[in-house]
């Protein structure tokens, strides 16, 4: 009962791309917590494995010479917390052995206990990779174990082999911290370590993996100097096609489930204000949200997908080039593409940029990007301006204009990068470091997980922010009361008298009260703005023999081409969401960049 309540805690190491990830999810079969590291925003995981031990996933470290906030948050953790771990499992990637022993030897100064999985040994076997196990053995003289962590058939024997290591391996004597740095920054024992891993590679390695000649053949062509942006540009077509063509009949079933649930109610309630309050206040706002959790889901699919398979980072070294030219480094590529979830992750992201200059640049001008906070804006606004006509035949117009609004963002983005780079944050791009992993086959188990936690914030937000936002709107709206309120419910409301008081500011760019009334909680989240047109409107519409016009044909009717363009427009340009700012001085440790950013 001790050790289930208290169970030993296992450091997971690696460097990037190795497969730790994978074993992670493997061993704790996806039911792990996450949170931040004490002090910072690196993503902190941590699972307990069958109640007999509880493993720390730890960001990838190339080397204790840390250069990212990453590298930096895993050696404070090595260091702070030896008294806490119980041992160490290290993940070795076989296709870069002599990188990854070289960082085991600087890990066996820490005196900690340690495991060495052998990653990846599918492929290894596939392309002929030899190495005499038993003779590591005798020179290490370390646990190890060759392993691939993307088959799950082989999880009970990693966890039988992790418990016996940590009942049956010795604990070493823990040096003092000052002893373990200077063992690492020695120039003349680093030169020993490695003539070490070298003697270690002539002794036990027979056969080297042979390199992928299918991921060779394919980088030829997604790495083309003009090919490859080609294919880029039809990744990013695919994907805003599939946000509506896909996602379309999931959003009707959506649709046709909250129009029932107001006809159910409207035709079972007494015409009270619980049920103008549950009918044009809860269901209007949340329903109009969450209508759009299709298309954010399959956002992050896609995402992941492209991370999965290695083409993210591929996208990073595709662009280099052209984004150097913008005062920008290759790795921005993957915070702006992750920005086009959300602006937060993007943000964080950008941790891995180890200039600090660039670092800033790229976390100020993320928000930019199209987030999928936009999406529902963005998607009602071009179902209420274009219409659903196909191109040739086959591309669909309203895809292809939401897919302009995003390419739109993102040259925003990179344009203010580039004059970030002439005027307030002068100085040299860093050089582009990257390692390309091996195309993989994506893991859709795992992915499939991620999407449904990632859509299940999304839920949350509906359920609380959105909601409580649509609750406060629908009150604002409905008080004060008048006798013949129905009539003169919107003009004399709080919501109107606000909406009123700022109108001036925005009748110039064709907003009315309304619109203006609804930008006023968008600032909280940028979808509730539809959350608060779909009150408004629910509240001030017409009504027709079948009830409630539904959102879309009420702006058509409502408002002009011109205004309800130039309302899309202001989310191009609108600032982000306070959740956002938060995180934005968080990262920075700046409130005078977080107020710059706004």
């Amino acid at each position: 009962m001790n050790q289930e309540s208290n169970p030993s805690v296992l450091a997971l190491v690696g460097r990037p791309n190795c497969g730790k990830s994978s074993l992670f999810n493997l061993l704790t079969k996806n039911r792990q917590r996450v949170g931040n590291f004490p002090g910072v925003t690196v993503e902190k995981k941590s699972g307990v494995v069958d109640g007999l031990f509880e493993i720390v996933d730890l960001p990838g470290l190339y080397s204790f010479d840390a250069q990212t906030p990453e590298e930096r948050v895993t050696r404070q953790f090595l260091l702070s917390k030896r008294e806490q771990i119980a041992g160490i499992i290290y993940v070795v990637d076989c296709t870069n052995l002599e990188q990854s022993l070289f960082l085991l030897e600087e890990l066996k100064l820490l005196g900690h206990k340690i495991i060495v999985l052998f990653n990846l040994m599918d492929l290894a076997r596939k392309r002929h990779f030899s190495f005499r196990w038993e003779r590591y053995e005798e020179i290490e003289k370390l646990d190890f174990m060759p392993i691939c962590a993307r088959e799950e058939s082989g999880r009970a024997t990693i966890v039988e082999k992790l418990s016996s290591f940590l009942l049956n391996s010795t604990q070493k004597e823990i040096p003092s911290i000052e002893d373990f740095l200077e063992n690492i920054q020695s120039i003349s024992l680093i030169e020993k370590r490695f003539r070490y891993v070298g003697e270690i590679l002539e002794n036990c390695l027979i056969t080297p993996m042979k390199k992928d000649s299918l991921t060779a053949k394919v980088d030829e062509l997604l790495l083309h100097p003009r090919w490859g942006f080609f294919f880029l540009f039809l990744v990013l077509f695919f994907l805003f096609q599939l946000l509506f063509v896909v996602a379309a009949p999931f959003q009707d079933l959506i649709e046709s489930s909250f129009e029932f649930l107001g006809t159910f109610f409207s035709s079972y309630l007494p015409d009270n204000l619980f049920r103008d309050l549950l009918i044009d206040g809860i269901l209007a706002g949340v329903g109009s949200i969450l209508v759009f959790l299709p298309q954010v889901s399959l956002l992050f699919l896609f995402i992941f997908i492209l991370e999965d398979v290695g083409y993210l980072a591929r996208a990073a070294l595709l662009m280099d080039k052209f984004m150097r030219r913008l005062g920008l480094p290759g790795r921005a590529v993957v915070p702006l593409i992750s920005s086009h979830a959300c602006a937060i992750p993007g943000i964080m992201a950008a941790r891995t940029i180890e200039n600090s200059r660039d670092r800033l640049i790229t976390m100020l001008i993320s928000p930019l990007t199209a987030c999928s906070a936009r999406i529902p804006v963005y998607a009602l606004l071009i179902s209420a301006l274009i219409p659903d006509k196909k191109l040739f035949g086959f591309i669909g117009l309203q895809g292809a204009t939401m897919m302009g609004f995003y390419l739109f963002g993102l040259i925003n983005a990179l344009l203010m990068g580039l004059v970030l780079k002439k005027t307030v944050i002068k100085g040299s791009v860093g050089h582009l470091m990257l390692e390309l992993p091996e195309y993989r086959r994506p893991q859709f188990k795992y992915m499939l997980l991620s999407v449904f936690h990632k859509s299940s914030l999304f839920v949350k937000k509906a359920g609380s922010v959105i909601l409580v936002l649509s609750v406060i709107l629908w009150g604002l709206l409905n008080f004060p009361r008048s006798e013949h309120h129905k009539e003169s419910l919107v003009e004399e409301s709080f919501a109107g008298m606000i909406g009123r008081g700022a109108t001036p500011l925005f009748e110039p760019i064709g907003f009315d009260w309304r619109m203006t009334s609804a930008l006023i909680p968008s600032f909280a989240a940028r979808e509730v703005v539809i959350a608060a047109l779909g009150t408004v409107l629910a509240v001030d519409a017409e009504e027709s023999d079948e009830g409630v016009l539904k959102l879309t044909e009420t702006l058509k009717k409502e408002y002009s081409i011109a205004s309800l363009f130039s309302f899309l427009l202001w989310f191009v340009y609108a600032p982000q969401c306070l959740s956002t700012f938060a995180i934005l001085k968080k990262e920075t440790l700046s409130l005078k960049w977080t107020l710059f950013a706004f």
